[in-house]
């Protein structure tokens, strides 16, 4: 009996090693394409998007520089913008009634209560050549002095996203240093 087994595994494991597969029908050919080498794979980076640097110091000190004299400048216009139409509109009021000839003067008071585009839009309303210029000037002189915040403002900003963390490496005596700093 053990006789009959030992030839069963025997002429089992000899057909498994001997037998001849199944001939399976080719596959496709493929094609390969090679790369194009007049482009790169992938898109460049947009600028917005690129690691930000971040600022020197002298630099930062510009930035901190310009929103001073933005903020200096817008508030200083404004705020006077601001009290000349409340003082107007005092006199306008005083005796309780509004003339025809006060109502130009009253919405140019008004409006300067607008920052920047406020007295621009009153300028056409000045009686003279000197009020309207004055008008003009106040706005654009307000117009400049919030381009100057927003410019310093936006540069401290990308300066503090730039800053949220940093590598620092450095040679010692016995080797070698690394660092990471982070800011939330």
């Amino acid at each position: 009996m053990h006789r009959s087994i030992a030839l069963a595994v025997l002429a089992s494991t000899v057909l498994a090693t001997h037998a001849r597969p199944a001939l399976a029908a080719e596959p496709a050919p493929v094609h390969v394409t090679a790369p194009r080498l007049d482009r790169p794979p992938h898109p460049p980076p947009s600028r917005r998007m690129a690691k930000a640097k971040p600022l020197s110091r002298k630099d930062r000190r510009t930035a901190r520089a310009f929103v001073a004299a933005g903020s200096a400048v817008f508030g200083v216009f404004y705020l006077t913008a601001t009290f000349v139409g409340a003082n107007s509109l005092d006199e306008i009021h005083e005796d309780g009634q509004v003339t025809p000839e006060e109502r130009d003067e009253e919405r140019i008071s008004k409006l300067v209560f607008l920052p920047v585009a406020g007295p621009l839009v009153a300028a056409p309303f000045g009686r003279t050549k000197g009020d309207k210029a004055g008008l003009v000037g106040f706005g654009l002189i307000q117009a400049a002095g919030l381009a100057y915040l927003a410019g310093g403002s936006v540069m401290l900003a990308r300066d503090r996203r730039a800053r949220r963390l940093e590598l620092m490496a450095g040679p010692t005596p016995s080797g070698g240093t690394l660092g990471l700093r982070g800011r939330f």
